[in-house]
């Protein structure tokens, strides 16, 4: 029948949308910004949307294909539903629906995921059909691993990891939480055949793809390992059978876990010693610790401590919001309610928690947390009853079992991406397919066979046309508009590295970037702001369009912090703007006062805010008001930064005592925490810290404090002729002619050409 032809078409359609899933964590979109995580993303909603079309279309045409209720499926919805008011209830929605580039998240992805989840559910009817859309997934992550190894040999290192492998997912945590959920593909995969080469053939993915989560030097994924082959040992032991094919497989499992053990641990050992050159794969020296440095380094490291930092902050906002919380992306606007010492700038805030739970908590309260362990409760019930029917054995029970204790295990430390969410909502279509599955005759009663009726012609080619219709408009919006302006911004990335291009060409491509009207106008600002400043700094207003573009981004990053007045990184950043551009328009002082005490109204305890208004005091020549602001920048005893601002208010305020007091404080913070300073082998100050004290003391013709300065630029750099001469001009206008002549003539001596001529103009010869 026609019908038949028609369902047979568009199964086969979606299969193949489907089956091309697998392939995206391999995807690097070079055109767009962020190309470790955009195209990957914008793939996956192309590919699901497209497949959604057809799904439409087969739901009419035999009801098999309809969503069956399970209760992983109850808790997906019930956890899509609190998250969705959480979002619509939390500090910015459509951030929270959006997400940005960077992440590519936000509730548009969740809609997406349970899509995904359901058409898997309803179209992968066999478990022949399972194993091959999960050996695509294990053949996929094998390129991924082994690319990881052909990347840094040929010299293509992301500098920011050093010797980290990160392959195409261009963070070595995400590329060692893939591999590691695609372990235990490859184990159901082994699981499921009944070839003992081809056992062994996944034993030997599974240790590519061990040795590969090594060298992340991920300490979340590597424990989380740990902790999988203790559960998995418990789990084989408790399940244990007297079957003669489990028997084996068992002991198979059993010996590679103890060699993987055992070679883990002497490789630690012997990688530790020093003993192992790694520079075979390293085209250049090492520039990060090793995994075993970072093994030692695991609750004191510096990313330890700022994930600490950032369950804090979220704690704090979880207490502000415990119901719902603050809406996905979140967590950024929790600074706006914590005390953020000058030490912690917006440079080492996070957005991410790296911790499940406490993700959940900001995002979407204790109802959202809840809901999300709901999905694990069923899911561990769903592979129980699956079990118990016989629709899944024991051996890949186990697996199974294990693979959900480690997923969540490895969350407590990292977050997940689009690489992780497609195996996580694959492994649970398939518990809930395995715990739906039907016999035969009961298959045969649940299809629908259609006779040849203008009725259903009629519904099916209006649900297809609809639903095409409908993802047509939602992809235009969704994927096409944010696409092409992530090409643009892409294109002003490369015309500043690589082209060199025109500032006009660069405020061409931000306008059409910004023409677009999509949830990317926050980066494409924040690029903006970035370009602004190297303009200001470096006074290129002669280029065409220069000045239009910093008022461009004037007018953007406020119109920022006006749609997320809770984002403390916007305040800082537009008044950091307003600082740049206050040195050539003297109207942005004042307005840059008013919006640091608008912003200390937000949040009084983010003590940056004092740092800034004693600079802007500064700039105003208002010294006595920088005295006045010394308790609120003394709050930190070990910030040199502090003291250097109120030394500096001190001497423009002439407060001898102050800045005495002040100088020597940044004295003893920085001898305490350095050995080179306390021993002499380096100087207390910078000579771009001397050089504005010098400058300052100059303004306020306290040219014996001037001299000083320069004392200590000389014993820094004692060939430095341009200290010599003004060195010999502060002398001079202290009357003391001799050592004026003594420093123009050593100026002279060092640097002829520049000095010869200017020396005979001062009134010492």
């Amino acid at each position: 029948m026609l019908y038949k032809k028609t369902e047979k078409t568009y199964l086969l359609g979606i299969k193949i949308l489907v089956f091309l899933i697998p392939f995206i964590p391999f995807y690097i979109s070079t055109s767009l910004v962020f190309p470790f995580v955009t195209g990957k993303n914008f793939a996956f909603r192309i590919l699901v949307e497209a497949a959604a079309v057809l799904w439409a279309g087969l739901m009419v045409l035999n009801r098999r294909y309809r969503p069956q209720s399970s209760a992983i499926l109850l808790s997906v919805l019930v956890f899509t539903l609190i998250v969705g008011v959480a979002d619509m209830t939390g500090v910015n929605p459509y951030k929270s629906f959006w997400s940005n580039y960077q992440r590519m998240e936000g509730y548009i992805t969740i809609l997406h995921l349970v899509l995904y989840f359901m058409i898997l559910k309803s179209v992968l009817g066999t478990k022949k059909e399972w194993m091959l859309f999960f050996n695509i997934f294990v053949a996929v992550s094998v390129i991924v691993a082994l690319y990881a190894f052909v990347i840094p040999s040929a010299g293509i290192v992301i500098p920011i990891y050093g010797e980290r492998v990160s392959s195409t997912l261009g963070n070595p945590p995400f590329l060692a939480s893939y591999l590691l959920l695609s372990v235990f593909l490859a184990l159901i995969a082994c699981s499921n055949t009944g070839k003992h080469y081809v056992r062994f053939l996944y034993l030997l993915i599974v240790v590519l793809h061990l040795a590969t989560i090594y060298l992340t030097a991920t300490r979340g994924a590597i424990l989380s390992v740990i902790a999988g082959v203790i559960i998995f040992g418990l789990l084989f032991i408790y399940t244990r059978s007297g079957a003669t094919g489990q028997r084996i497989f068992r002991r198979a499992v059993v010996v590679s876990v103890a060699a993987i053990v055992l070679l883990s641990a002497l490789f630690l050992t012997v990688d530790n010693s020093g003993f192992i050159n790694r520079d075979w794969m390293f085209s250049r020296p090492r520039s990060d610790e090793s995994p075993s440095d970072r093994f030692k380094r695991m609750f004191t490291g510096r990313s330890a401590k700022s994930r600490l930092r950032a369950w804090e902050v979220a704690w704090d906002g979880v207490r502000e919001r415990p119901l719902l919380g603050w809406g996905q992306e979140g967590l950024i606007d929790v600074y706006s309610v914590t005390p953020v010492p000058y030490s912690e700038m917006i440079w080492t805030w996070m957005d991410r928690t790296h911790n499940i739970i406490m993700h959940w908590l900001i995002n979407a309260g204790f109802a959202g947390l809840f809901s999300y362990l709901l999905i694990f409760g069923t899911a561990f019930y769903c592979l129980k009853k699956a079990y118990n029917k016989n629709t899944i054995a024991k051996g890949e029970t186990v697996v199974i079992a294990t693979a959900l204790a480690v997923y969540f295990i490895q969350n407590l430390f990292i977050f997940d991406t689009i690489n992780t969410y497609l195996i996580f909502f694959a492994l649970l279509a398939y518990l809930s397919y395995n715990c739906n599955t039907y016999n035969t005759a009961t298959d045969k009663s649940k299809s629908m066979e259609y006779s040849d009726t203008e009725n259903i012609k009629f519904k099916f080619i209006g649900a297809t046309l609809c639903a095409l219709l409908f993802f047509s408009a939602a992809a235009y919006f969704a994927n096409y508009k944010p696409l092409r302006a992530a090409q643009w911004l892409n294109r002003v990335s490369v015309s500043i590295q690589k082209d060199r291009g025109s500032l006009s060409t660069v405020f061409d491509y931000f306008r059409k970037a910004l023409s677009y009207e999509t949830f990317g106008d926050s980066e494409i600002t924040m690029k903006m702001f970035n370009v602004s400043l190297l303009i200001l700094n470096n006074r290129l207003f002669t280029q065409k369009d220069a000045s239009k573009l910093v008022e461009m981004t004037l007018q953007r990053m406020e119109k920022l912090v006006s749609a997320d007045p809770l984002n403390l990184t916007y305040w800082t950043y537009l008044i950091k703007l307003y600082h740049k551009v206050a040195f050539f328009d003297s109207s942005f002082i004042d307005r840059e006062e008013a919006l640091i005490r608008k912003c200390l109204q937000l949040n009084p305890e983010y003590q940056w805010l004092y740092y800034a208004l004693a600079d802007n005091y500064i700039l105003k020549k208002d010294y006595g008001n920088i005295i006045s602001l010394a308790p609120d920048v003394e709050l930190d005893p070990q910030n040199d930064t502090a003291r250097l601002k109120l030394a500096l208010g001190g001497l423009l305020a002439s407060r001898e005592d102050m800045l005495n007091r002040a100088m020597e404080a940044v004295r003893r913070i920085r001898m305490s925490r350095d050995d080179d300073v306390s021993s002499g082998r380096k100087p207390v100050f910078s000579i771009d810290e001397l050089l504005v004290f010098a400058g300052a003391s100059a303004e306020m013709k306290n040219f014996d404090k001037e001299i000083l300065f320069y004392r200590e630029l000389l014993d820094i750099a004692p060939e430095n002729a341009d200290f010599h001469f003004n060195m010999a001009q502060a002398y001079l206008k202290t009357g003391d002619v001799e050592n004026a002549r003594r420093h123009a003539d050593k100026a002279a001596e060092l640097d002829p050409g520049t000095y010869s001529g200017k020396i005979k103009s001062l009134p010492i010869y």
